[in-house]
C-alpha cells in the first residue's frame, strides 16, 4: 500500500491544476485575439507554434534551422541589385544589351514606360524577402503552400468549427463583418448569425462576384442591388451595410477600406474567401506604397502618358508589367498575410491584420454546419480541389442563352461525382452546368453507380471524387421539392446547375438527388434572373407566351427580390432502398418504383406542404401561383 504525505498530495494537486490550466490556456490561445500576442503563432493559419512534437498541430522549424535547408537570396545578390538600382535606366538597358531600333515618339514612350512597373516589382520583391525573413509558419502550412502537400484532411490538422463556437470567442461588444460567397448563395449565409448580433450591427461583404458578372460595373449595377434587396427583405439588414467585391480581381478594394470604418472580426463559412480578401487589402496597400516609394515624379508622369496613349490611340501595346504584376502578386500572397487554401479548416486561430488609419481586422477560422465535411473532403482528389473551388463563370454558362445538356427521363446526371440526379420517366430537362467539373449522363442510376465504384481510366479525370464501396453505400437521398419553370440546384462551396423542364409534362414525380455525406445542397430560384436581363415569359402587352414563342417574343428584364415567394428551399430527406438493391445486384421491379413514387408524394405532403394547401399528387397542376407551396425555407 502506497502512503502519501500531506505535502505530496498538495504537490500532485498543484501539478494537475497547472496541467489543466495549460491545456485550457492552449485551447483559448489558439483562437483568442487577446492571448495570441503572448506567444509565437503561425503567420499563415494563426495556430500556436511549438517545436516539441512533430505529430501535433503547430509544429514548426525555426527560421535559423530552416535556412540551412532552403535556398535563400544570397548577400552577393542583394549587393549586386543595390548597385544596379543606382544606375540610370539608360545604363541599365546598356548593361543588359538592350539594343532597340529607333521607334516613333509614341512607341518609344510605351516601350520605355512598360518597364517602369516591372522594375519596381523586382525591387519590391527583394524588399519583401527582407521584411518576411523572420516569418514563422507551421510545417502543415509550409507543406500546403509550397508543396501542395496536405496531411490527412481531418479535424486534427484542419479543424472545422460551428458558428456558435466561433461567436463565443468574439467579445460581444466587438463588431463583425460577415463574408458571403456569391458562388453558392444563400448556402454561404447562416441565418443563426442574427442570434448573436442585430441586423443593423452586422456588415456583409459579398465576395466572388467575378463568378456572376463579367465586369465590376455590372456587379455594382445588378449584383449589389440584388443582395441588398435580399438581406433587407429577408433579415432587415440596412442596404448601406452591404458591399460587393471580388478578392480575386480586387474589385472595389480601395472603396472597401472606407466601408471598414473600425475594428472588425471577419467571419464566414469555410471557403468564403476571408483570407483571400485580407490578402487583397494588403496587396492593394503594398502596391500603393511601392509606387510612392520607388517611382519618382518623372516616372509617374510617364505612366500617366502611357495610359493616355493606350486609351486614345490604336497603337498596339504589349506590356511586360502586367505579367510581372501577376507574378509579383502570386509571390506576395504566398509570403504576406494569412494563408488561404481551398481545404476547409485551414485557418486555425485569430489572425490580426493592421490596416492604414489605425484600422484592424481579424481573420477568424471559418465554420460549417455539416459535421461530416472532412469525410467528404477526404474523398476528393486534392489536386482537383483548387480548380473545383475556383468555380465556373455563371455569366457564360448559366444564362438562358448558354449551352445546355439534355437530360431525358430515367437518366442520371452527375458533375464530377459530387451528386447524382435521378429523373423520372417521361420527362426531359435542360441542364446548364455552373460547377467547374465535367458533367456526365448515364442511362440510369444503376449504371452511374456501377461506373463510379470502379472508374475507367478514360473517366478518371472527369471525376473529382475517389469513391469506394463505403462512400457509395453512404450516399444520402433527397427529394427536390416540386417546382414550376427553372430552378438552380446549389452545391455548397462549388456552385450550381440550372434545371429547366422542357416538353409536355407527363408526370408529377419529383427529381431525386443523392449526395455524399457532408455535402450541403439547396434549390433556389434561378439566380440568373436577378443578376442579368432574362426572358420574362411575357410579350410587350404582358400576355403569357407559349414556350415556342419565348425566345422571339418575350421581353427581358432584371427581376427584383421582394420576399413574396421563397428564394430557396431545403431538400426533403427521403430514405429509400433503391441504392441498396443496386449494390446487392437485385432487380428493381416496376412495383418497387410505383411504391417509391407514392412514398415521395407522402414525404412532400408531410414535410413540404403548407397546412392550408392542397395535397400533392398526380393530379396537381403547378403554375406561377402555387409553385412554391411545397418549398421549405
Amino acid at each position: 500500500m502506497i502512503r502519501y504525505t500531506g505535502s505530496r498530495i498538495s504537490n500532485i494537486l498543484v501539478n494537475l491544476a497547472f496541467k489543466r490550466f495549460n491545456s485550457t490556456f492552449d485551447s483559448l490561445a489558439s483562437s483568442s485575439p487577446l492571448l495570441s500576442n503572448l506567444y509565437p503563432t503561425c503567420t499563415s493559419c494563426g495556430i500556436r507554434l511549438q517545436t516539441v512534437d512533430k505529430s501535433k498541430p503547430g509544429y514548426y522549424i525555426p527560421v535559423e534551422d530552416r535556412k540551412s535547408k532552403e535556398k535563400v537570396l544570397k548577400d552577393v545578390d542583394l549587393t549586386f541589385q543595390s548597385h544596379i538600382e543606382k544606375l540610370s535606366q539608360e545604363d541599365q538597358n546598356l548593361l543588359i544589351n538592350d539594343t532597340t531600333s529607333k521607334k516613333s515618339n509614341k512607341s518609344s514612350l510605351l516601350y520605355h514606360s512598360k518597364n517602369i512597373l516591372s522594375d519596381a516589382f523586382q525591387k519590391e520583391k527583394i524588399e519583401l524577402k527582407k521584411r518576411t525573413k523572420d516569418n514563422s509558419e507551421c510545417v502543415r502550412c509550409r507543406d500546403a503552400t509550397y508543396r501542395s502537400n496536405f496531411k490527412e484532411i481531418g479535424q486534427t490538422e484542419f479543424p472545422v468549427r460551428k458558428l456558435e463556437d466561433i461567436m463565443k470567442e468574439i467579445p460581444p461588444h466587438e463588431k463583425i463583418m460577415y463574408i458571403v460567397s456569391a458562388q453558392d448563395f444563400p448556402l454561404s449565409l447562416n441565418p443563426a448569425i442574427f442570434q448573436y448580433r442585430l441586423p443593423n450591427d452586422i456588415k456583409f461583404i459579398i465576395n466572388k462576384s467575378d463568378l456572376l458578372f463579367k465586369t465590376n460595373n455590372l456587379s455594382l449595377k445588378y449584383g449589389k442591388s440584388f443582395f441588398q434587396d435580399y438581406l433587407r427583405h429577408k433579415y432587415g439588414v440596412p442596404p448601406e451595410n452591404v458591399f460587393i467585391t471580388s478578392a480575386k480581381t480586387d474589385w472595389n478594394i480601395n472603396s472597401l477600406l472606407n466601408f471598414i470604418d473600425d475594428t472588425y472580426y471577419l467571419i464566414g463559412k469555410t471557403n468564403s474567401g476571408k483570407s483571400s480578401l485580407m490578402k487583397s487589402f494588403l496587396y492593394s496597400f503594398e502596391v500603393d506604397r511601392m509606387k510612392n516609394r520607388l517611382l519618382n515624379s518623372k516616372e509617374k508622369i510617364q505612366l500617366e502618358k502611357q495610359e493616355d496613349i493606350k486609351m486614345n490611340t490604336s497603337l498596339p501595346f504589349v506590356s511586360n508589367s502586367r505579367g510581372d504584376g501577376k507574378r509579383f502578386k502570386e509571390y506576395f500572397n504566398k509570403i504576406i498575410g494569412p494563408g488561404a487554401s481551398y481545404v476547409p479548416g485551414y485557418t486555425r486561430g485569430f489572425i490580426r491584420v493592421d490596416l492604414p488609419n489605425n484600422k484592424v481586422i481579424y481573420d477568424v477560422p471559418g465554420f460549417m454546419t455539416s459535421e461530416d465535411i472532412h469525410s467528404f473532403y477526404s474523398l476528393l482528389d486534392t489536386h482537383k480541389i483548387k480548380d473545383l473551388s475556383k468555380g465556373a463563370l455563371v455569366y457564360e454558362r448559366g444564362m438562358y442563352n448558354s449551352r445546355y445538356e439534355t437530360l431525358k427521363g430515367g437518366q442520371t446526371l452527375t458533375v464530377g461525382g459530387l451528386f447524382y440526379l435521378n429523373t423520372p420517366k417521361e420527362s426531359i430537362y435542360q441542364i446548364r452546368n455552373c460547377i467547374n467539373s465535367d458533367l456526365q449522363v448515364f442511362r440510369d442510376f444503376s449504371k452511374a453507380i456501377q461506373v463510379s465504384k470502379k472508374l475507367d481510366p478514360s473517366l478518371a479525370n472527369k471525376f473529382v471524387i475517389k469513391n469506394d464501396d463505403k462512400s457509395i453505400s453512404e450516399l444520402e437521398s433527397f427529394i427536390i421539392p416540386p417546382f414550376y419553370g427553372a430552378i438552380d440546384l446549389v452545391i455548397s462551396n462549388f456552385g450550381h446547375i440550372s434545371i429547366i423542364p422542357t416538353g409536355a409534362k407527363k408526370t408529377n414525380q419529383p427529381l431525386i438527388v443523392y449526395l455524399p455525406k457532408g455535402v450541403e445542397a439547396v434549390v433556389r430560384q434561378p439566380i440568373s434572373q436577378y443578376i442579368a436581363k432574362t426572358l420574362t415569359g411575357r410579350d410587350k402587352k404582358g400576355n403569357i407566351l407559349r414556350k415556342e414563342n419565348l425566345v422571339l417574343k418575350s421581353t427581358k428584364a432584371v427581376k427584383r427580390y421582394n420576399k413574396k415567394n421563397p428564394f430557396a428551399s431545403r431538400l426533403i430527406p427521403f430514405p429509400t432502398n433503391e441504392l441498396k438493391l443496386i449494390l446487392n445486384n437485385e432487380e428493381i421491379s416496376e412495383n418497387f418504383l410505383q411504391n417509391q413514387k407514392s412514398a415521395t408524394y407522402d414525404k412532400i405532403n408531410h414535410l413540404g406542404r403548407l397546412s392550408d394547401k392542397a395535397a400533392y399528387d398526380d393530379q396537381t397542376v403547378l403554375n406561377e401561383e402555387n409553385c412554391y407551396d411545397y418549398w421549405i425555407e
